[in-house]
């Protein structure tokens, strides 16, 4: 089932679930994951991706009204970047073993991946997680990624071209991204024998629709 018409309060009640849900089971793993995963898991803020995400219909209650400037699209930006690096460190946390392979290397010592910034996340996931097989996939997953973090660094680094933030219905379409991704990372960890299902419906062709969903975000930005 492709849901291309979902409402961006759906979606984003979608991805509140969806936090919820790996708050619930992950915080929980003790027994049957990894030791190594265990520690983990007690560390990289499962549930400020709950507070995060629950704080979505705020956002765009900021940016639905006939004031919305730059500055309160700089914040909801801001916000969704924060969901986007959390859920990477959460998906590095579970391969764990993979990431210390070949870790990012800060003054000698190996970062755990729960304190990697985004830059280094979208990097380990491009160079190590992706479908070698989906090159085309992968390239819009990518570009979703780093269009995030280009539009949070806007107010990081207080850019000249913070104006060019672009609009509320560039995030919206970002949000909906962002739903897929998730969708896509929970679809790609393990699970023991016996576990409650995911509440949302799944998705056949996630690809295609996270796909469409990244080409109507570039082309409102442009």
């Amino acid at each position: 089932m492709i849901d291309e018409n979902i409402s961006i309060d759906s979606a984003i009640l979608d991805i509140i679930k969806v936090h919820e849900y790996g708050l619930e089971l992950w915080s929980k793993c003790d027994g049957w994951a990894p030791e190594e995963t265990v520690y983990n898991m007690e560390n990289c803020n499962l549930d400020s991706l709950v507070s995060f995400s629950r704080h979505l219909p705020k956002q765009l209650e900021r940016i639905d009204g006939d004031d919305c400037n730059a500055v309160d699209l700089l914040l909801v930006w801001t916000v969704l970047g924060g969901l986007v690096a959390g859920s990477l460190r959460w998906f590095l946390c579970v391969y764990n073993d993979d990431y210390m392979e070949e870790p990012y290397v800060d003054y000698g010592r190996a970062v755990e991946p729960e304190r990697l910034p985004l830059y280094n996340l979208i990097k380990f996931y491009k160079d190590s997680c992706c479908d070698v097989n989906n090159k085309k996939f992968n390239n819009q997953v990518i570009g979703y990624l780093n269009f995030v973090k280009m539009q949070r660094n806007k107010l990081h680094f207080f850019s000249s071209d913070y104006h060019s933030v672009g609009s509320s219905e560039v995030w919206k379409q970002a949000v909906f991204c962002y739903r897929l991704f998730i969708l896509m990372l929970n679809n790609r960890v393990p699970y023991p024998d016996e576990h409650p299902d995911c509440p949302i419906n799944k998705i056949i062709d996630l690809d295609k629709e996270l796909t469409t969903h990244v080409n109507k975000m570039v082309s409102l930005y442009t």
